[in-house]
């Protein structure tokens, strides 16, 4: 789902964001890469009443953690763009789609900001 972002803030606002390695199923190895690396890529976290288009929802699914585990672009109107994979980093069966934001925004612990969206 990093990719994801990543492939947004690229095409649609020329923002190249880092990339970092990491291995599939980070979080359940007691990692926390999304909030370990989102300030080295230029975010902050805002408060969800703030969230406008481009900002970034880090939600966690189905864990019990409340490790960040899963990424999604705040599109506006209520929807998020993501992509959610299964079994592996790359699944050729699902696609990258505009969906609701509520399950997301339900299950977030962080909402955050790029500084390049402040000018």
């Amino acid at each position: 789902c990093y990719a994801i972002i990543r492939d947004v803030y690229k095409e649609e606002l020329g923002i190249e964001l880092l990339d970092f390695p990491r291995d599939w199923d980070w979080w359940l190895n007691d990692q926390n890469l999304y909030t370990e690396g989102f300030a080295k890529t230029g975010f902050r976290e805002i408060q969800q009443h703030e969230l406008k288009k481009y900002d970034v929802v880090l939600s966690c699914l189905g864990l019990r953690s409340g490790i960040a585990n899963h990424g999604s672009v705040y599109y506006g109107n209520e929807t998020v763009i993501h992509h959610i994979a299964a079994k592996s980093p790359v699944d050729f069966g699902r696609v990258s789609t505009i969906v609701p934001a509520a399950p997301f925004l339900r299950r977030a612990v962080h909402f955050l900001r790029h500084k390049d969206m402040d000018k």
